[in-house]
């Protein structure tokens, strides 16, 4: 085959591309193009073929494209029409049941196999203690409290001002009481310094500070305040400085006029008067030191003549050294009575909490 053929067809025809043509005949126009016509009506001429040197490479690619044609409408028409891998358009013609047969077979994937979700492992419990009774089961209450821990509590460093007058509440009427014992006058403050002990709570020293460090009512007040008790805190131990204002001393009984002689005895009027003005503070006694409503401590009293104060109060029966019946005959101490011609003489009280 000549190239003249590829041009204008005037060359010799090739049995190859000639079936090739005829193979691509259903895509041709139904009518041919018509070469455009000019204004003076000439007719448009092919121009002049030259001749370069590009002409024998232009030959060579379009055989080898028509041989690569043929070659695979000679591969399409040898191969199963149905097969799914060749393009439809290069397929020869076939009928819609042909069609239709062909998209039903369709190479579909297989799914992926499910793969299982990781599941925990479960809880290891140690082995139950042994039993004699087969039918009990762990003891998982423990387990929970082991795991589950209490909340710490919450820690101080050193008792507040409130704690210290709620723990010293029950011991200050008895310290104030020792100002009316000392003949204290009139707004005076003992202060006493406290060391408490933070692991305890309990104070290891109680001392009075100047001007009453060394005299008998500031170790009076130091005494009756070394009993209270703090809840324990963080510090080995702390210092409280703590101001008492002390009551006054009972103003002592008016000597009797001149000429006039005195009664050889104390009445039980004059016992019961000069008993109630203390007596509330043997009563309060019974709320400090948790007594029942109704309970009787009975105090003996002995009663100097010579001035009408008590000498000596200690209480009887079952309360007899009992802090109830302490801080009870310690109240009464305080009791003044007028004078009388005896030397002394012995009083029994009963006071009702």
């Amino acid at each position: 085959m000549t190239d003249e053929y590829l041009w204008d067809r005037s060359g010799a025809v090739d049995p190859m591309i000639a079936a090739l043509e005829d193979s691509l005949a259903v895509l041709r126009l139904p009518t041919p193009l018509r070469p455009p016509v000019l204004d003076d009506a000439r007719s448009v001429r092919r121009p002049a073929r030259r001749r370069s040197g590009m002409g024998p490479t232009l030959a060579t690619a379009a055989l080898a494209t028509a041989a690569t044609g043929a070659l695979i409408w000679a591969w399409v028409g040898l191969r199963d029409p149905s097969a799914s891998d060749v393009p439809e358009r290069l397929a020869p013609r076939s009928t819609a049941q042909d069609r239709v047969a062909r998209r039903a077979v369709v190479a579909v994937p297989p799914l992926p196999e499910p793969v299982a979700a990781p599941v925990a492992a479960p809880l290891q419990l140690p082995a139950p203690p042994p039993s004699a009774d087969p039918a009990d089961t762990y003891p998982l209450r423990s387990v929970v409290r082991a795991v589950v821990s209490p909340k710490p509590a919450r820690s101080k460093r050193s008792p507040s001002a409130a704690e210290v007058r709620r723990a010293l509440a029950s011991s200050l009427p008895r310290a104030r009481a020792c100002g009316k014992t000392h003949a204290a006058a009139d707004d005076t403050v003992v202060k006493v310094e406290l060391t408490i002990d933070g692991a305890t709570g309990e104070i290891v020293d109680a001392a009075a500070m100047r001007p009453h460090h060394d005299d008998a009512l500031g170790r009076c007040v130091a005494a009756a305040v070394r009993d209270a008790t703090f809840d324990p805190f963080d510090d080995a131990r702390a210092r409280v400085v703590l101001p008492v204002r002390v009551q006054a001393a009972a103003s002592p009984p008016s000597a009797p006029p001149s000429g006039t002689a005195l009664v050889p005895s104390l009445t039980q009027q004059q016992i019961k008067d000069g008993i109630g003005a203390v007596k509330a503070d043997a009563k309060a006694c019974g709320r400090r030191h948790g007594a029942l409503p109704g309970d009787k401590v009975g105090v003996k009293l002995s009663i100097s003549g010579a001035d009408g104060r008590v000498t000596r109060a200690v209480a009887l029966g079952k309360h007899h050294g009992t802090p109830l019946g302490k801080c009870v005959a310690e109240a009464l101490s305080q009791a003044r009575f007028p004078r009388f011609e005896k030397a002394s003489i012995g009083v029994q009280y009963p006071v009702t909490m």
